[in-house]
């Protein structure tokens, strides 16, 4: 792949020497416990990891 890459096509094959990605941490923060017919709402704290990462809003 590297071959290609030198050409423009493709991308170089990753150097083994690098640094691993950071990881991807979360924490979750919301009601510990509600009632029957309560609603409750949860958040995630996304934090590290590389690139760029969503989470889905359900209501």
């Amino acid at each position: 792949m590297d071959a290609w890459a030198a050409v423009g096509v493709g991308d170089p094959a990753p150097d083994p020497c690098d640094p691993p990605d950071p990881p991807l941490n979360v924490y979750i923060t919301g009601p510990t416990e509600l009632n029957i017919g309560e609603w409750g709402t949860w958040i995630a704290h996304p934090s590290g990891g590389t690139g760029n990462y969503s989470y889905p809003t359900l209501q």
